[in-house]
């Protein structure tokens, strides 16, 4: 199950990264999603989360960036987006894992340095928000 997820994470950031640089995903990406090696359900409720809170999920990472929003690197905006959007509706997964995850998917997709600016901002947001360490 913990590679399913880590799956669905990888679909749900290219997926996402997709809609924002070229305004449309392809179905045929969603359609064809590997059923037997990813979450899909987990996948949906990142991709359409995320999507749909665009918004509340900035707010809540702004004030803990180092520098404007729109400086962000596409990647690293949807890896943060994608992480704080588990650590507060996904409450049942731990945020060390949340973490864990969002720093591997920088490692695979961010650029050198991208997975410290990652857990850097996480780390911060954790410790406002009063998640339960």
């Amino acid at each position: 199950m913990k590679h399913n997820r880590r799956k669905a994470r990888i679909r749900a950031l290219q997926a996402l990264y997709s809609s924002r640089i070229i305004k449309n995903v392809n179905n045929n990406f969603i359609f064809k999603l590997n059923k037997s090696i990813i979450d899909v359900s987990y996948f949906y409720k990142l991709y359409l989360g995320v999507l749909t809170n665009y918004d509340k999920l900035d707010s809540v990472m702004l004030p803990y960036l180092s520098r404007s929003i729109n400086k962000l690197d596409h990647i690293e905006h949807t890896i943060l987006r994608i992480a704080v959007f588990e650590l507060t509706y996904h409450d049942y997964i731990p945020y060390k894992v949340v973490i864990n995850e969002a720093i591997e998917l920088a490692k695979m997709f961010g650029s050198c340095s991208s997975y410290k600016f990652i857990n850097g901002v996480l780390d911060k947001i954790i410790n406002k928000i009063n998640i339960k360490k």
